[in-house]
């Protein structure tokens, strides 16, 4: 009998990642592919297509769940304004059940991810925590007695464009200065590295590694290089505000990152635990643990398939 199933994607600012994942909670089939959104919707719209077409020869496939970096109305499928792709009042909901005739469900990305790791990951079984995703652009997701909060409008933890100070590292796409993704994202840690390199004039690790990215700066910070470092310590700084700023929103047991940077998460975090330990208020109270997201790149991909796959499966229930 063929595997009834789910496919789950996330819309990344660099790359959509697939994966199609079951009631055992295991990812079935995972695809990568590049966002190309300079490309326009209707682009993105055909690779997503062909994403779900090779995901729908890999299981019996119930239905489809979506991240999306920017508030979705979860009913229609009305996507009004994702900033970062450059997507303003498009139907996404509509135009994928008329090319695959797929029921589709919808979500911010940062809470899909966050439902991912309460589902099978570093969340799980925690009653208040906050995921805080750091990529192309900075999103959260916030578990609330249990339970994915999402707001009134979809807009719940936007906390890429909350404002941190009264000047960023680039203006943001939504159109103000300051925006927390303009301190801590991965573009912001790029952006911060050529700023410096337009006074100080040149980098041993850089200069040898053009174009660089985000990963290779903290590839330069880990082996110890004096420029990279000195990137990343600022980096830690700016992030460390938001994290005590999210602390005193929610108290939570639990932050959880996750996105590209989490992935050098063995390097940062123990530093980022040292800064939000020393700039701590209330230091007689317990602090929240401070984790990178044990799913990985795939927790948004996964909490996506997760919630299509518990509302599209009827009798086929997540296993605990």
């Amino acid at each position: 009998m063929t595997t009834k199933a789910a496919i789950g994607i996330d819309i990344g600012g660099t790359t959509i990642d697939a994966v199609v994942v079951g009631r055992s909670k295991k990812v079935l089939w995972h695809e990568q592919v590049d966002t190309e959104s300079e490309l326009g919707y209707e682009a993105v719209l055909v690779k997503l297509t062909g994403l779900i077409e090779r995901a729908r020869s890999r299981a019996d496939i119930i239905g489809v769940g979506l991240g999306v970096p920017g508030p979705v109305d979860p009913i229609s499928g009305q996507v009004s304004e994702v900033v970062n792709l450059g997507w303003t009042s498009v139907s996404l909901k509509r135009d994928l059940k008329k090319v695959t005739g797929l029921e589709a469900l919808f979500m911010n990305d940062a809470s899909a991810a966050a439902y991912g790791e309460h589902v099978a990951g570093a969340l799980r079984g925690v009653d208040r925590g906050v995921l805080i995703t750091l990529g192309t652009g900075v999103g959260g997701g916030v578990i609330v007695n249990g339970k994915l909060y999402e707001g009134q409008n979809g807009l719940a933890m936007e906390i890429g464009h909350m404002t941190i100070s009264d000047q960023g590292l680039y203006r943001c796409a939504c159109g103000r200065n300051g925006c927390f993704e303009t301190l801590t994202s991965a573009t912001a840690l790029v952006a911060d590295a050529h700023n410096r390199l337009t006074v100080q004039g040149s980098s041993g690790w850089l200069d040898a590694r053009v174009p660089f990215d985000a990963k290779i700066i903290m590839d330069g910070a880990e082996s110890g290089d004096p420029f990279c470092e000195g990137v990343v310590h600022d980096w830690i700084q700016r992030l460390a505000i938001g994290v005590h700023n999210l602390r005193m929103l929610y108290d939570p047991e639990v932050i959880v990152f996750s996105g590209g940077l989490s992935g050098a998460g063995s390097y940062w975090l123990p530093r980022l635990e040292d800064v939000f330990l020393h700039q701590a208020n209330f230091k007689s109270m317990p602090r929240p643990k401070l984790m990178t997201a044990q799913l990985g790149a795939l927790a948004g991909s996964c909490g996506a398939g997760f919630k299509a796959f518990g509302q599209f499966g009827k009798e086929a229930k997540l296993e605990r």
